[in-house]
């Protein structure tokens, strides 16, 4: 945020990927945030259709459009404004709470895979990869550390 708050006039208009300035992307970023709040933290169901005989990546790449199109209405200042809001509530949606547990070189999918036997660390999530076992630990994932 301290980038965008920090960026000129004109650095807005500023090509960021091919076709897109720095606006439109930091639009399409918003998008995704409330995307992801309005789905996964809310249960939001209603949203944009396919058209008849679109693929899934002509879908994407049209709603992504609209949104970047609609949002060339807000100034910069609101737009970050926004972005700033929407992505802390991401941020605070997406964090996992200290006694979830962990995977760190577990076999098989997601960080909840207790039969590896790790457990978030009991300290602060700042305190880096030190990890605590659980009452039945994996034999063979040795104990990560800051240092390893």
């Amino acid at each position: 945020m301290v980038t965008l708050r920090g960026l000129a006039p004109a650095d807005w208009g500023k090509e960021a990927v091919p076709g897109w300035t720095v606006r439109d992307l930091a639009a399409h970023i918003l998008g995704d945030f409330y995307g992801r709040l309005a789905r996964d933290r809310d249960g939001h169901q209603e949203g944009p259709a396919f058209a008849a005989g679109e693929t899934l990546e002509s879908f994407i790449h049209r709603i992504n459009q609209e949104w970047v199109d609609a949002y060339r209405r807000v100034s910069p200042s609101a737009l970050a404004d926004t972005l700033d809001l929407v992505g802390g509530q991401v941020a605070r949606f997406s964090r996992p709470p200290i006694s979830t547990p962990r995977r760190w070189g577990c076999p098989g999918p997601g960080p909840t895979r207790r039969r590896c036997g790790w457990t978030a660390p009991a300290t602060s999530p700042s305190s880096g990869l030190t990890a605590s076992r659980s009452a039945t630990p994996s034999a063979r994932t040795p104990t990560p550390t800051r240092d390893s």
